[in-house]
């Protein structure tokens, strides 16, 4: 018998393996169809009917791909938490199951320590679970080694927001010998070797941090506040007595990023105003310093993330502030901006 007439035969007259097939390929193809409906919703803003098809597309029709467009779609949507529940949750069955690539999932959950929590620790921790992910067999060579290369992405950038320069430069180095045209590491590479150029250079001026003098400069160029850091204190020169009170908070706020700043509270900061991770400057100084005292003068005592007994001594503060006294903006700031200020009210401080 010709295949041609084989398919011309009724379905119920076909052999059992074959009707397996069509079986499959039917699930599939509606699947398939259900998942880009749910996308055309997501990209119009209708995240709960894009999830409602994606999940008949995964439970109806047990297509598989549909489960990570399930995490990333409540990633759009805001659902942070849920999302992380999610990708846990697909790990768990997913692997047993062994019918979607552990990799992709694992790094899709790194991806949301990392860019939305900013846990980088955990983002770190989640993406080498991805790299000892068992291969799936239904990828070749290049699809699988694609995989890897933007996990490899992934863990250099997040080494470069931490700055370990090294381990950034060894991933970044690894993605580019499998996706040479890769932007993002092309620049982490570029950075590197541009900063162990110069590290003379910042060798001296970190010796020089010990007797660092820094002006508070606001968005038209005024100067609000000056700074001596030097042995392990700040030290307050010429505040203008018309604004001595908010210079004073300002030159606390820049004691505050000088000594008190971890390396993830300052990488932090930096995304949130995006200015330069690697070093500090007067530019950085200022912008933290004004960015801190509006935050303060904005209601930061109403944050339910802050200490009770720091949200009293916020809320005294604002009452004296007004916002004709507030320098501008010397750049726009991140909402997220908000948390690196808040964990200097916790009862543990800043970071470690």
């Amino acid at each position: 018998m010709r295949i041609f007439d084989m398919f011309k035969k009724k379905k119920e007259e076909l052999p059992e393996a074959v009707k397996r097939v069509f079986d499959v390929m039917g699930r599939e193809f509606e699947g398939r169809k259900l998942t880009d409906e749910a996308i055309s919703y997501r990209n119009l803003g209708d995240y709960e009917k894009a999830l409602t098809l994606l999940h008949r597309a995964l439970t109806e029709f047990k297509y598989a791909p549909a489960a990570t467009l399930i995490g990333t779609t409540a990633v759009i949507k805001g659902d942070i938490d849920g999302a992380i529940r999610w990708f846990e949750l697909q790990i768990k069955e997913r692997g047993a199951a062994n019918d979607l690539p552990l990799i992709e999932l694992y790094a899709n959950l790194g991806s949301i320590y990392n860019k939305f929590c900013r846990d980088y620790a955990k983002a770190l921790q989640v993406y080498e679970m991805a790299l000892k992910a068992p291969r799936p067999g239904i990828y070749d060579d290049q699809a699988y080694a694609l995989m890897v290369s933007n996990v490899y992405h992934d863990i250099a950038v997040v080494y470069w927001t931490l700055k370990n320069n090294a381990k950034a430069r060894e991933y970044a180095e690894a993605r580019l010998r499998i996706q040479p045209d890769c932007p993002d590491c092309q620049k982490i590479i570029e950075q590197v070797t541009k900063q162990e150029k110069l590290q003379p250079v910042n060798e001296a001026r970190q010796r020089n941090e010990q007797a660092q003098i820094i002006q508070v400069r606001d968005g038209v160029g005024d100067v609000w506040s000056t700074v001596q850091i030097a042995g392990g204190k700040a030290t307050i020169y010429g505040n203008d007595t018309d604004r001595a009170f908010v210079s004073l908070l300002l030159s606390q706020a820049v004691a505050i990023a000088a000594l008190k700043l971890s390396p993830v509270d300052k990488a932090e900061f930096c995304y949130c105003a995006n200015l330069p991770v690697g070093h500090w400057e007067e530019e950085h100084y200022s912008t933290f310093a004004i960015g801190f005292v509006h935050w303060i003068a904005n209601g930061a005592a109403s944050l339910s993330e802050v200490s009770p007994e720091s949200a009293a001594q916020l809320e005294k503060v604002t009452k004296l502030l007004t916002k004709e006294q507030l320098p501008d903006m010397p750049r726009p700031l991140d909402s997220k901006v908000g948390e690196v200020f808040a964990r200097r009210f916790r009862p543990n401080g800043f970071s470690k």
